[in-house]
């Protein structure tokens, strides 16, 4: 389980890796010199919550668990209920503001700190990756009976097996509400999460403020809205546990970003007040956690996750994450990637129009799922097994439940919108399979048998990320819809790919006329 900048991949192993990796090498080095002036000393490393042994998640549950038999010290049932407490308090200061990533940075480090103080935990802090599980979140390991339960039941929505099942919190038990649809086995289902690429979609974003709008809108709230109950309650979602671990990975993509943008992982921008379009929001705001802490730290104190800042608090970095198991990308398959790219950029008209989401329609089930049949199947379609899926839209009631006004919520549909035909396009460009698609996340595809994920290296990720770049500034230059441009990678990019012989003239450098496949950009 190597931290993040811990190369694990042996020369041998992944040879023609390296040229593809400038883009991921040039980012982390960047990203070392700004921690270097500020760090902690032994950085805890969050994990995703498959690479935890058993006994380290059995250690987790048990260790949450025992906070709600600790006593409160804010006046609530528990000390688990205190932190419920707090998040509910922070309602209208920590949703739809800039404070939103900072806030819930210090928020986690106290949950991590009192799981320690308090109920002997040690092991490392896991992280739910659904992006992972995005094409169908229902069937993740994060559900079993020995990790936190599935989904609620009866007329009240109750967690009825799992560690917590039934179990008292701030509520009188943990809920659970799917956005449930029939499939084909009639079986509780969550429509489709945000896949990485779509991750990586948002990450151009080359300022704070925008990236963090596009973040908490959309997959931040796509899986509480999904998962629903308690979760669906923007003040008291912390009393299910698997808010701990979806917010860590809201972190972690934050945490991402930061490294992605060096030059930006300190600044800090956006509105102060929910629903005000004021750009008052400065690093010195204070993030109040209303009596938990002495002394309310500001929001420059954890901006960087290794800074030890809040008296030592936020000091921790995160794994790579997982992938199914399986080869990565050759040489020749990274050709036909970027030759798929020219051929998807062909088309000047990526819609969204063919997005099938009836789950049940077997018609076209000799084609469906097919490569060279790329039909973008809806949220909670099951059948297609390499295609990417739409995410769920956010309902109308959600939105307005958690107080989002008429204009941000027009916002949030364009950004939607947005990202559908990001999809659209993705799916089709030829040679192009996602690692995520069904039929390698969740068919069981490993190579070598047990577990269908493994740990991914630095390689692999660096790899991952300059093909998920070139996919992003395809869609840039030929559907039009991608306005931003990140010039500190574009050099990288074109670089590193003529270090294999591949020649994508059409991407325009230092501000060139020039599309891929030759469209004007």
């Amino acid at each position: 389980m190597p931290p993040h900048g811990t190369t694990t991949t042996t020369a041998t192993t992944m040879p023609h890796l390296r040229s593809l990796a400038l883009v991921g090498l040039t980012v982390s080095l960047l990203a070392s010199s700004l921690v270097a002036a500020q760090s902690c000393a032994n950085p805890k490393t969050h994990a995703e919550w498959r690479e935890l042994t058993a006994a380290q998640q059995q250690a987790y549950v048990a260790a949450v668990a025992c906070l709600k038999t600790r006593p409160s010290q804010l006046g609530q049932t528990s000390r688990f209920d205190d932190l419920v407490w707090i998040h509910s308090q922070a309602n209208n200061v920590a949703h739809e503001t800039a404070a939103f990533l900072p806030w819930h940075r210090l928020y986690l480090s106290l949950f991590d700190r009192t799981l320690e103080t308090e109920c002997n935990y040690a092991g490392p802090f896991p992280y739910w990756d659904w992006s992972f599980d995005a094409q169908a979140p229902e069937r993740s390991e994060v559900w079993s009976r020995s990790a936190f339960g599935g989904n609620g039941r009866g007329s009240r929505n109750c967690v009825m097996d799992g560690p917590f099942a039934a179990t008292r919190a701030s509520r009188d038990c943990v809920h659970r509400r799917w956005s449930t649809e029939p499939g084909q086995f009639d079986l509780p289902m969550l429509g489709a999460f945000y896949a990485p690429e779509t991750i990586n979609f948002m990450m151009r974003y080359e300022s704070y403020d925008p990236f963090r709008r596009s973040l908490e809108s959309l997959p931040h709230n796509n899986v509480h809205m999904a998962i629903g109950g308690d979760m669906g309650n923007a003040r008291l979602s912390p009393n299910d546990p698997i808010f701990m671990l979806h917010h860590r990975n809201i972190d972690r993509i934050w945490y991402r970003w930061q490294r992605r943008h060096p030059q930006q992982a300190s600044m800090y921008s956006g509105n102060l007040r929910r629903g005000s379009s004021d750009n008052n929001a400065r690093a010195t705001d204070t993030l109040n956690m209303f009596g938990y802490l002495s002394t309310n730290p500001t929001v420059a104190d954890v901006l960087s996750s290794t800074g030890g800042g809040a008296g030592g608090l936020v000091c921790f970095q995160y794994t790579n994450s997982i992938r199914p198991r399986g080869r990565v990308l050759t040489d020749d398959q990274a050709r036909q990637v970027v030759s798929g790219v020219r051929r998807a950029n062909t088309n000047d008209n990526i819609d969204d129009s063919d997005t099938n989401d009836d789950s049940n329609d077997s018609s076209d089930r000799g084609s469906s799922g097919s490569p060279f049949n790329p039909k973008t199947p809806g949220p909670h379609d099951r059948t297609d097994m390499y295609n990417l899926r739409v995410s769920e839209p956010l309902s109308d009631d959600f939105l307005r439940r958690w107080n989002y006004s008429d204009t941000s919520i027009a916002q949030i549909r364009l950004e939607e919108q947005q990202m559908r035909l990001f999809v659209a396009f993705v799916n089709q460009v030829s040679g192009y399979v996602s690692k995520t698609c069904l039929g390698r996340v969740h068919s069981g595809l490993g190579e070598n048998g047990g577990e269908a994920w493994q740990a991914k290296t630095d390689d692999e990720e660096q790899t991952e990320q300059m093909i998920m770049d070139m996919l992003v500034e395809g869609a840039r230059q030929v559907a039009g819809f991608v306005r931003d441009t990140w010039p500190e990678i574009r050099d990288e990019l074109v670089d590193g790919l003529a270090s294999l012989g591949i020649n994508v003239g059409g991407i325009s450098v230092g501000g060139g006329s020039g599309g891929i496949g030759g469209h004007q950009s």
